[in-house]
C-alpha cells in the first residue's frame, strides 16, 4: 500500500513538473533565476502589493515602482527583496 501511494506521489510531481516547465516559457531568464534563489530562502517570494505597500514587509513601495509594476516589469521590494505584483481588477486572493 505505501509503495503505490509512492508511486502515486511521483507520478503527481511529475505531472506539476510538466506543467511548471509550460508556464516558464516566455519569462526571461534572468526573472527565473532570481525566482529560484528567492524561493530557497522564503516561503513566499512572489507577493502583492496592498495599499501601496508590500504585503509581506509592509515597506511603503514608491509610486514609479506601481506604474511599473503594472506595465509588467519586474520589481522587487527595497524591504524584503520580494517580487511583487499588483492584483488585478476582481482578483480573488489565492491561499
Amino acid at each position: 500500500e505505501k509503495k503505490d501511494k509512492i508511486a502515486e506521489v511521483k507520478k503527481e510531481i511529475d505531472t506539476l513538473e510538466d506543467q511548471r516547465k509550460g508556464k516558464e516559457d516566455g519569462i526571461p531568464e534572468e526573472w527565473l533565476h532570481h525566482y529560484a534563489r528567492m524561493r530557497n530562502t522564503v516561503s513566499d517570494p512572489v507577493v502583492t502589493i496592498s495599499d501601496g505597500n508590500c504585503s509581506a514587509c509592509f515597506y511603503n513601495i514608491p509610486q514609479q515602482d506601481v506604474l511599473s509594476i503594472g506595465r509588467n516589469n519586474l520589481v522587487q521590494c527595497k524591504g524584503c527583496y520580494r517580487f511583487l505584483y499588483k492584483k488585478r481588477e476582481g482578483e480573488e486572493p489565492s491561499e
